[in-house]
């Protein structure tokens, strides 16, 4: 909660998700995007939910369970070919509102293509990007620096890493409402734990894109 969940908080404010949002989350299995999916099904919005997997889902699935936010929640492996269709199915022909996006290049592209023309959907909330970095090695045509200037959308991207990022002045406040949010049960921690002895394939697993929630080597 010290390092991601501050950056989960921090990244939340700007992103300023309610109840009138349709919300997708690219990587969302991962130590961000379990929290993420979290805030948003807290907030009362509609989530979808991507992860490069099946067994990495039902562990977000698992993570969620009791909670009662099942309704509001759809799982989707963008391993799968034709995954959009499947998410666009989802939101029931309506687009989304809110893409938060830590993964870039073309599954970030794919996934912000999931806001329509960038309009506004059947709810009042605006279209927006949230980046919060490039797991995929470099920006998309929507989160380059040198392009995002360039491109014929209504889409508001909003960015919480890189020069355009507002400041974090202190970082202790988004601290402590991250580890008060998992003190209180609000958050559920999912964790990937591999012995310290073994921290190479611990790299290894976050490149290939294997691991679920935060990697903690014990």
């Amino acid at each position: 909660m010290i390092g991601t969940g501050r950056m989960a908080v921090y990244t939340l404010d700007i992103a300023a998700v309610t109840a009138a949002d349709v919300v997708v989350v690219t990587g969302a299995a991962g130590g961000l995007g379990t929290l993420f999916v979290q805030e948003a099904l807290g907030a009362g919005a509609r989530v979808v939910a991507l992860a490069s997997s099946g067994p990495r889902l039902k562990v977000l699935e698992d993570l969620l369970a009791g909670t009662g936010s099942g309704s509001r929640l759809e799982l989707v492996d963008y391993s799968v070919p034709g995954w959009t269709d499947v998410a666009r199915a989802a939101l029931g022909g309506s687009p989304a509102t809110l893409v938060l996006d830590g993964v870039g290049g073309d599954l970030g592209t794919d996934a912000t293509a999931l806001l329509g023309d960038g309009g506004e959907a059947a709810t009042s909330a605006p279209a927006r990007l949230v980046a919060y970095g490039w797991a995929s090695g470099e920006p998309n045509r929507y989160t380059s620096w040198a392009e995002a200037d360039q491109i014929d959308s209504q889409i508001e991207v909003r960015y919480a890493v890189g020069p355009d990022a507002p400041p974090m002045p202190d970082q202790r406040p988004y601290q402590e409402r991250a580890l008060a949010r998992a003190a209180s049960g609000q958050w559920r921690i999912a964790t990937h734990r591999v012995p310290f002895a073994e921290a190479a394939r611990a790299h290894r697993e976050l490149e290939e894109r294997r691991t679920t929630g935060k990697v903690v080597l014990v």
